[in-house]
């Protein structure tokens, strides 16, 4: 799998996303490269996420929805763990 293009707006574009679900999708790539020893999951809570990008819990749930939607984030069972798809990383 591929890194996010450095050339974000572009590849926001490309995915049809707002400023912050790009963000949000961004943060959980990046989490995942930080975080390698939990494989291509990402565990951070989700109140981390809002707290990184000051943005509320709400919002931050409502976004994953919309991702997950789209296609271009997993979830797994009730764990909280959420993927990247291949579909994010193949948008051009």
């Amino acid at each position: 799998m591929s890194t996010l293009d450095l050339d974000l707006h572009k590849q926001r574009k490309a995915l049809g996303l707002s400023l912050n679900q790009m963000a949000v999708l961004v943060e959980i790539h990046n989490s995942i490269i930080q975080d390698q020893w939990q494989g291509e999951y990402s565990t951070i809570p989700k109140r981390v996420f809002a707290e990184r990008l000051d943005l509320s819990q709400k919002s931050i749930f409502n976004i994953l929805n919309s991702l997950e939607a789209f296609g271009y984030i997993e979830r797994i069972g009730e764990n909280g763990y959420i993927k990247v798809t291949d579909k994010a990383y193949n948008t051009k």
